[in-house]
This record gives C-alpha cells, sequence and structure tokens, in this order.
C-alpha cells in the first residue's frame, strides 16, 4: 500500500526517536511539520520538514542578510552554489535578503520499509547547508569580497 503523508510523517517521527534526535513537531494547516536545530563545524542550523501529502520538503535558513550594495553579491553568489548542487536549491529573497536551502522528495505511490530515506534528507540538508552557511555569512558580513568568495567555493 503506498505511503500517505500520515504514514510517512509517523515512520519519520519513529525513525527520529530511534536515532534519539531531539525535535519538535507542528501543524500548520493541512501540513505536518517537525522543527529540529543542529549545529555543523561552526554555526547552528535551524531546520524544518514539512509534510504535505506525497510531498516531503526539507528547509534551513542560511544565518545572513543581504542587505543595501550587499544584494547582488549575494544573488551571484547563491547563483554559483546552485550551480554546483545535485539535489535542492538556494532559494534567495530578494524582498528580505533571506537565503534558505531547499530540498525536496516525493513520495508517489511508493512503500517504505523503514524511516533511513529521512536520515538520509536530513544528512544531505546539514551537509549541504554546513558546506555554505559560514562563507554566506562572511559574504554578507562585509568579511571577504564576493571574488574571495567564488574562489574558496571553487577550490
Amino acid at each position: 500500500m503506498a505511503e500517505t503523508q500520515s504514514s510517512l510523517f509517523e515512520k519519520c517521527c519513529n525513525r527520529l526517536d530511534e536515532a534519539e534526535w531531539n525535535y519538535r513537531k507542528d501543524k500548520n494547516g493541512d501540513e505536518d511539520i517537525i522543527v529540529f536545530t543542529a549545529t555543523g563545524n561552526d554555526l547552528q542550523m535551524n531546520c524544518i520538514m514539512r509534510f504535505n501529502g506525497e510531498i516531503l520538503t526539507l528547509y534551513s535558513r542560511m544565518p545572513v542578510v543581504f542587505e543595501g550594495d550587499k544584494l547582488s553579491d549575494g544573488l551571484m553568489a547563491v547563483n554559483e552554489i546552485n550551480k554546483k548542487l545535485a539535489l535542492g536549491s538556494l532559494d534567495f529573497d530578494i524582498e528580505d535578503g533571506t537565503v534558505d536551502y531547499r530540498v525536496c522528495n516525493i513520495f508517489s505511490s511508493c512503500t517504505l520499509d523503514d524511516g533511513d530515506i529521512f536520515l538520509n534528507l536530513i544528512s544531505l540538508l546539514l551537509s549541504t547547508v554546513d558546506r555554505y552557511n559560514d562563507k554566506l555569512f562572511m559574504l554578507g558580513k562585509g568579511i571577504i569580497s564576493l571574488t574571495q568568495f567564488m574562489e574558496e567555493i571553487n577550490q
């Protein structure tokens, strides 16, 4: 029998419990939500998992806001990172200068034997955010230039 939003959410929570993760469950309209925090090599990562029907979307906001003359640097940096990503993308909100990493998975007409896929998706989310969050932070704060940023991520 194919998975439903309810069964996906339950399997994810069960797998997180087995792995002894700290998380919070929430609901927003029809969506089931899981919120958790992790610490990478240097910065804290706040993460959200949204279950909506057969679609699971994971998000994490980067710890930077690009403002003023840094907006164009942020856009160029996000574009360069997106060219490197095999799964997911960085979303740049031009109105408020925020950047979110987003990855989706569709569970249409499938059955899961266990919840390991959820840990794999979380691992992808965390490793990608951890790889770029400090560099984006330094660029947004003017600690490094766009040229230095490009050199760092293209090594």
